[in-house]
């Protein structure tokens, strides 16, 4: 993968991606089988993916992200109520006939590039559902119930790999979680520079804070641009 020259077509944002969905009160979520191995890799390139000659995309391909997210943005070019994350796929609508006529458009894509379903982890006219880590409906967003049981049963972290790990986790809902930056300060000063790891009261109380905070994380609304907008800001005492 070092010697690969990656494409540079982006991931999408995935606030952005969100956003995208204001309005929406019926989902799908789509799910590829095996996705990167659905991509033929071209004649040329197979006898450098690996000692065993692949013939289509292998995972952990340095460029595979890039290229499978450029191919599928290609795929459903043109197409409304429609996002996607790499094979991670939601199609919504206002109502059910318009998410209903979004959802054939995207299945007969689908189809046409000669992409198969993973049916098993296809959910289609939902009210409410899982996507990318949250629960999506027309109230907002919620941290998947998965993700906070997994952040809840986390040990207190007793060296830094942990830490980075438990925080990586929490900080996929910072967004969710008010003040979250300056709850975790105690266990980021942790992490900076040559500070020796020691797990302290406070980093502790700091740890079981968060775990509360998430589990009363409030619904949080989809933007939408269309109506006025307040913005609250504040300072805070530590640095970014």
């Amino acid at each position: 993968s070092k010697a690969i020259i990656v494409d540079g077509y982006p991931l999408p944002h995935i606030e952005e991606l969100f956003s995208e969905l204001k309005g929406a009160t019926m989902f799908s979520v789509i799910d590829l089988a095996s996705a990167y191995h659905q991509v033929p890799l071209h004649e040329d390139s197979r006898d450098l993916a690996a000692f065993i000659t692949h013939c289509h995309v292998p995972y952990g391909l340095a460029s595979a992200p890039a290229a499978f997210q450029k191919m599928m943005a290609t795929i459903f070019s043109g197409l409304p109520g429609i996002q996607n994350y790499l094979d991670d796929i939601i199609v919504y609508g206002r109502t059910a006939a318009e998410h209903n006529k979004h959802l054939r458009a995207v299945l007969l894509r689908l189809q046409h590039a000669g992409l198969q379903l993973n049916t098993e982890k296809c959910k289609f006219n939902q009210k409410s559902l899982r996507f990318l880590g949250h629960t999506i409906s027309s109230k907002g967003l919620l941290p998947d119930n998965d993700h906070v049981t997994t952040i809840l049963d986390a040990p207190a972290p007793t060296f830094a790999p942990a830490l980075r790990s438990f925080l990586g986790l929490t900080g996929w809902f910072a967004k969710l979680i008010p003040n979250y930056a300056t709850e975790v300060e105690p266990m980021q000063a942790l992490l900076k520079g040559n500070v020796n790891f020691e797990w302290t009261s406070i980093a502790q109380e700091s740890f079981n804070k968060v775990k509360k905070l998430i589990v009363k994380t409030p619904v949080l609304a989809i933007l939408d641009p269309d109506l006025p907008i307040i913005v609250s800001t504040d300072a805070s005492d530590y640095g970014v």
